[in-house]
């Protein structure tokens, strides 16, 4: 588990975006593969290792949903259940469905008594202020039907995500637009997460599957961007996640 301790050390060693690679969050169907009319448990986790989940996401605006085959949408309501979130869908109609979640976890200020909640107006001795953001998809069709390819399900952040012969090839989007320089890295469940690269031009970063892997698997990004002038912050960090099977 990251301690308090531990972010504080981040933040003054490296700067907000150390935390970012240090671990990450996902949102996932149980089982992967739906069935019209049964329920499904999706699942919200965040740790070093997919499937492993450390400590349960705190709900300071958090906002999890489902969109289905036809476009429809509806809001999850998850409850701390162990180390993750969890909430209960039934799913209602054949084909592929993204489940998602999307956190703005407001504005942080870098103290020299360490990390406090806020900005300025309340830290008024803060040395940087951060403004973060996550987000995860997961996408999953239903038992016989063809996967449908994705869309973006309008985020501010997000990865969507295209199967290729070899691997799978993701697009970044920031503010709706295609955004290069994101890093990536990949987490396999048992493994821990590994640098992968960047996104290339058009946000676009191909992944190439090991040699007999199988299973779920997590694609996540992160991106730091400093503020403009009179936004009341210094920094911005944005990190989203993509859960897939192979």
């Amino acid at each position: 588990m990251i301690t308090k301790s531990a972010i504080r050390l981040a933040i003054a060693t490296g700067g907000a975006a150390a935390i970012l690679t240090a671990h990450a969050t996902w949102i996932a169907p149980v089982p992967s593969i739906l069935e019209t009319g049964k329920a499904v448990t999706v699942e919200i986790g965040n740790g070093h290792e997919l499937g492993a989940s450390e400590s349960p996401l705190g709900q300071r605006g958090l906002e999890v949903f489902v969109v289905g085959p036809t476009g429809g949408r509806a809001k999850l309501t998850p409850t701390v259940a162990g180390n993750s979130l969890k909430a209960e869908h039934t799913i209602k109609e054949p084909g592929t469905h993204v489940f998602a979640f999307v956190q703005d976890r407001g504005l942080n200020s870098r103290t020299p008594g360490g990390m406090k909640k806020g900005g300025k107006d309340q830290n008024p001795d803060a040395l940087e202020v951060v403004k973060a953001y996550r987000s995860a998809v997961a996408h999953a069709a239903t038992k016989g039907a063809a996967p449908a390819a994705a869309k973006p399900v309008g985020l501010e952040f997000e990865m969507v995500p295209q199967r290729t012969a070899e691997g799978v090839t993701v697009t970044v989007l920031f503010a709706g637009k295609p955004r290069a320089g994101a890093r990536i890295n990949v987490l396999w469940p048992g493994k821990g997460e590994q640098k992968v690269g960047a996104t290339g031009a058009g946000g676009k970063f191909a992944y190439r599957i090991p040699a007999g892997a199988k299973g779920p698997f997590l694609l996540a990004a992160d991106l730091s961007e400093k503020a403009a002038a009179g936004a009341g912050y210094d920094n911005a960090t944005y990190a989203t996640a993509v859960y897939l099977t192979w």
